[in-house]
């Protein structure tokens, strides 16, 4: 079963020719990106300064690709189906805002985002069936406005609450956290068969760690913060610089000046 997105969307996407996103990184592997491979997030708002303390890792977030074509010249779309509730704009297909299970444009979500996200591709490209199966799955989860599992992320990170007290979460896909969402549909598709994986216990870092994936990840979009404070950084290099052979110039200038009055009296 292929994902199709509603004739609206395909009316509105039909009529125009695809911008090239703004991230340069993204631009560059776009065509390298396929359905199964994995987007990792790196948050700063409360939550996911949390996630990420508990799991004891940058990332805090994931979602899977879906690749799709879109036809009428537009070539292939990229979309990223994902769990949560932080975002406040409508869902690709449902056309509503979604607080659970939720199909994204990628580019809309990269440019959306306020963090860092990396690219964590699948090593072999997932057979036909299998993709087939994933998609239908992720799917039917987003029909079913699958809700945000709001209090197994954080357990599934503690780890030495498992090793000391003996809790784990136990595997329930009638919520979704994002990983766990993750590691479903890899499961579905069948590059994940350890039996002994438990969707419900994987966080972010366990997803992009897993052997199917190629490491390290790619980044897509860096820190905006970052890139500001490396852009004042450099402007401030660049004005020192200027200022430098600004006062050489001036030095420059002063010992002309003293050589040619030289020159004037010797003559």
């Amino acid at each position: 079963m292929k994902f199709t997105p509603t004739k609206e969307v395909m009316n509105k996407v039909n009529k125009v020719k695809r911008k090239p996103s703004s991230f340069n990184e993204y631009e560059q592997y776009r065509q390298q990106i396929k359905s199964g491979d994995v987007i990792a997030f790196s948050g700063k708002e409360g939550f996911s300064s949390l996630i990420k303390w508990a799991t004891r890792s940058i990332y805090s977030h994931v979602g899977i690709v879906l690749e799709v074509e879109m036809g009428g010249g537009f070539g292939k779309s990229l979309l990223v189906v994902e769990s949560t509730t932080s975002i406040g704009y409508t869902d690709a297909d449902a056309k509503e805002v979604i607080k659970g299970v939720q199909i994204n444009w990628l580019s809309k979500r990269l440019d959306m985002y306020d963090g860092e996200v990396w690219l964590v591709p699948l090593k072999e490209k997932l057979a036909k069936d299998s993709l087939e199966r994933m998609q239908t799955w992720l799917r039917q989860t987003n029909n079913k406005k699958v809700r945000y599992d709001s209090y197994q992320p954080l357990g599934s990170g503690l780890d030495l609450l498992d090793n000391v007290l003996g809790l784990t979460n136990k595997a329930d896909l009638s919520r979704l956290f994002c990983s766990e969402l993750v590691t479903a549909a890899l499961q579905i598709a069948g590059v994940l068969n350890d039996p002994e994986i438990n969707a419900s216990e994987q966080t972010p870092r366990d997803v992009v760690n897993f052997p199917c994936f190629v490491n390290p990840p790619i980044l897509l979009k860096a820190d905006s913060s970052q890139k500001s404070h490396r852009a004042k950084t450099d402007t401030t290099k660049l004005e020192v610089g200027v200022t430098q052979v600004k006062i050489e110039s001036e030095q420059a200038t002063t010992e002309l000046t003293k050589v040619d009055a030289k020159l004037t009296t010797e003559s």
